[in-house]
């Protein structure tokens, strides 16, 4: 049976769910300090051909896993479209003003 991680990402990489899941689900999948949800979550915040709520959403994502492991990762911030930038560099000055990038 999957882990809920799978089903977070399952539902995210759904282009058929609707729009509301797939916030959610990038939204829950946040919580999880896990690589296959960063990975997912990257991958959909890089598509310049997402939605503007989900790339929102994941670049705050993604900034939660960044901050949980205490991993400034320049790499991962710098694929992102700007609009997932912008929120994760805002989720990070945020919550770890001592970042400097």
């Amino acid at each position: 049976m999957p882990n809920r991680v799978s089903l977070l990402i399952d539902i995210l990489l759904d282009k058929t769910a609707r729009e509301d899941e797939r916030h959610d689900a990038a939204m829950d999948i946040g919580e999880f300090n896990d690589d296959r949800a960063l990975n997912a979550l990257v991958r959909l915040a890089s598509d310049p051909n997402e939605d503007n709520i989900v790339l929102d959403v994941c670049g705050e994502s993604i900034a939660e896993i960044l901050v949980k492991r205490n991993e400034l990762k320049k790499d991962i911030l710098e694929k992102l479209d700007p609009i997932a930038k912008r929120t994760a560099d805002a989720f990070i000055k945020e919550q770890r003003p001592d970042w400097q990038y």
